[in-house]
């Protein structure tokens, strides 16, 4: 109800201020793109997307890489020291690669990310549908009040 105060106080303004006319369109597309609640949900939705890929990821062939430089001082660390010539440089790689013959969680882990998906989907499609209905209903008496003003 105070979202729906706000917005009506700021279309007020709007109107007020002999700002330019809006078309609804442009309303829903901005809505779209900066509501919090419905970018929130489309991380969400990603984020779930990701562990699921993450999750088929585990049936493949892994491989993995490790690169790390190192310096080992021989002076004094109080003294002023030159790299490469007061301290030994160095470079470790490790490379190790693995596959999961069988893992009894998998499908089920796979299905929970699934119905995860499917939440996010259907959670994102009802925001839209509360962001829009509230966003016409203020358009509308943002429509009603520039024309009895």
């Amino acid at each position: 109800m105070i979202k729906y105060l706000l917005i009506v106080t700021f279309l007020l303004y709007a109107i007020s201020s002999n700002a330019k006319d809006i078309s609804l369109k442009e309303c829903i597309q901005f809505a779209m793109q900066n509501h919090p609640k419905i970018v929130m949900i489309k991380k969400d939705l990603q984020l779930a997307i990701n562990n699921l890929k993450i999750i088929k990821a585990d049936r493949n062939f892994q491989i993995s890489a490790q690169v790390i430089s190192y310096e080992t001082p021989l002076a004094d660390p109080s003294t002023f020291k030159v790299a490469g010539i007061n301290s030994h440089l160095g470079i470790q790689a490790a490379f190790a690669a693995s596959y999961a013959l069988f893992n009894p969680q998998q499908k089920h882990k796979e299905k929970q990310y699934r119905l995860g998906i499917d939440l996010s989907r259907v959670t994102e499609k009802e925001a839209i549908g509360k962001v829009i209905i509230t966003l016409k209903e203020a358009y509308y008496n943002y429509l009603y009040q520039k024309e009895v003003v």
